[in-house]
């Protein structure tokens, strides 16, 4: 089989700070793809994806949401190339949704019952529990699996990294991002043995995604 050699270019585009959260800015980088035979299509736009690998390059491509345009690579690519003006202002509007959805869930300050309740159905996603289950019929294994679950994900809201100094325990905003360092750092332990890939792609991105549609049903 032929391999086809493929190459990429990231450059700095825009940088925005989310205005609640002093150090926390929220980039986009302009990607530029292409391979060495002649038919690959070339794609360039707008992504918030460092891209540093094969692994982010796949979710940069395939990531909801991402502004990034096919051209043929053929003689008319310079004229294609040409005409990316409206791809930088539909992606300004993008990115500045993005930033203003990010601001709803910091507005948000959820009540202990509330914020029990939310944990409670991202461990039941995590364990893929339905409102059929019984409890009870569960093993003591699996219930204990559960327990630590929910253990490790309050942990991570109420300890994790900038959690305490800026004050995110209660707040929205900062108990999504304690679910999505769990999903990253700590779910299911050793067990996963490309985290990477779950992050990005598997299992752990789903309860990730799932956390956050969660939350912005909180957010109203």
């Amino acid at each position: 089989p032929i391999t086809v050699e493929k190459a990429m270019e990231i450059y700095n585009y825009d940088e925005e700070n989310l205005g609640w959260l002093p150090k926390d800015n929220l980039k986009q980088y302009l990607l530029l793809t292409w391979a060495h035979d002649g038919r690959t299509a070339v794609r360039l736009g707008l992504t918030s994806v460092r891209v540093v690998c094969n692994n982010t390059l796949t979710q940069a491509l395939n990531m909801e949401g991402n502004l990034l345009h096919k051209f043929a690579h053929n003689s008319a690519l310079s004229y294609r190339l040409n005409d990316i003006q409206k791809l930088y202002s539909d992606t300004a509007k993008a990115f500045a949704d993005q930033v203003t959805a990010f601001g709803a869930l910091a507005d948000v300050e959820l009540k202990k019952g509330d914020k029990d309740d939310y944990v409670d159905m991202i461990v039941n996603e995590a364990h893929r529990i339905v409102p059929e289950d019984n409890l009870e019929d569960m093993t003591e294994r699996k219930k204990k699996s559960i327990d630590r679950t929910r253990e490790e994900i309050n942990w991570f809201i109420d300890n994790g990294l900038g959690q305490q100094d800026l004050k995110l325990q209660n707040n929205l905003w900062g108990i999504f991002n304690g679910v999505q360092a769990w999903t990253e750092k700590a779910r299911s332990g050793r067990r996963i043995s490309d985290r990477g890939y779950d992050i990005l792609f598997g299992r752990g991105k789903q309860i990730a995604d799932y956390a956050y549609e969660l939350a912005t049903t909180y957010a109203g």
